[in-house]
């Protein structure tokens, strides 16, 4: 999920409760040169702040669209207490997700977006208990963590998209080298989820398949156990739990970089996304980077020359969005 902090001069039109309210207003942030402004985030204005130690200066907070879940929760009518209860035997599972938006955004007052869902051909079995009180964010978030998952977002123009199963893309006109734009490495790697992962079906307790990875014989015995919610047959549950130990057979690898976008000569905007792939290069002298590793994370703030200082995080696919 993206945040924005941002000061306004008290004399500004924009410093404002009627333009800068919390919970009330929102905000759309645009990144670029003049005449060539890229809209690169949306959302709700959260908090305000002002200080006497920060002379005619509010301060203003926002989240991005996604945050707008955090507050909101499954519809319950105590007049009517089954009048929203949910239950999917085999449905698919970006069915469930429109299923849940659907519902909930129909209430009075709802955040008005826009979406089109097409099965994406995991099965899944799903319910929502009458009452339920988990965030809607929360519910998506657990969705999108059964295997093989999925990623999803809201755009800066309220526009909700599901991407099964990954958002991604491999760019090969952008790169980040050491001593060219990169500052500053931060490398961290964590091993393998497992080298043994044992799958069951949610379905049945008697359904079970076991896959030794390879990496069993390089790694200690590292045991993880998943449960399929969607699996009802053997060569189901055997097909994706050969596929879930392979990915969790992978070392984990996270790093970040730093760089000053000088004078913003570098067109980073206009070219790279969240969940792009994007070559880079390094070495940290205890290892080299040479490879093209998935965008997930960035962080800009401001220098006091008035360059940007932009951090990335990267990693190997085993980090969601």
């Amino acid at each position: 999920m993206g945040s924005i902090s941002y000061g306004l001069d008290l004399e500004q039109d924009l410093a404002t409760r009627t333009k800068t309210n919390p919970y009330i207003t929102d905000f759309k942030l645009f990144r670029g040169h003049e005449g060539e402004m890229l809209p690169i985030m949306g959302g709700i204005h959260t908090s305000i702040d002002i200080s006497e130690a920060e002379d005619n200066l509010l301060n203003v907070g926002g989240k991005d669209w996604l945050h707008y879940f955090e507050k909101d929760e499954w519809p319950f009518d105590p007049t009517d207490p089954i009048l929203y209860n949910y239950k999917q035997t085999g449905r698919d599972i970006a069915l469930v997700v429109k299923d849940i938006l659907d519902t909930t955004l129909a209430q009075p007052n709802s955040l008005a977006l826009t979406y089109t869902l097409a099965a994406v051909g995991q099965l899944v079995n799903y319910k929502i208990e009458p009452a339920d009180t988990e965030k809607i964010l929360s519910k998506l978030d657990e969705l999108s963590k059964i295997a093989p998952g999925f990623d999803f977002e809201i755009t800066h123009d309220r526009i909700f998209k599901l991407y099964a199963p990954q958002k991604t893309r491999t760019l090969t006109g952008f790169a980040l080298k050491q001593g060219h734009n990169i500052e500053n490495l931060h490398y961290t790697e964590n091993g393998p989820q497992a080298s043994k992962l044992r799958g069951f079906a949610q379905a049945t307790t008697r359904l079970g398949y076991v896959v030794d990875d390879p990496a069993q014989t390089a790694y200690r015995r590292l045991v993880e156990s998943v449960e399929f919610s969607d699996v009802t047959d053997a060569n189901s549950l055997q097909e994706k739990t050969i596929a879930e130990a392979s990915r969790m057979a992978a070392p984990a690898i996270e790093f970040s970089c730093s760089f000053v976008n000088y004078d913003n000569d570098l067109n980073f905007w206009g070219e790279v996304t969240l969940g792009d792939k994007i070559h880079v290069q390094g070495d940290l002298g205890y290892d080299m980077i040479d490879d093209y590793f998935r965008f997930v994370g960035i962080e800009v703030a401001p220098t006091d020359e008035g360059d940007e200082q932009i951090d990335l995080t990267f990693d190997n696919g085993t980090l969601a969005l």
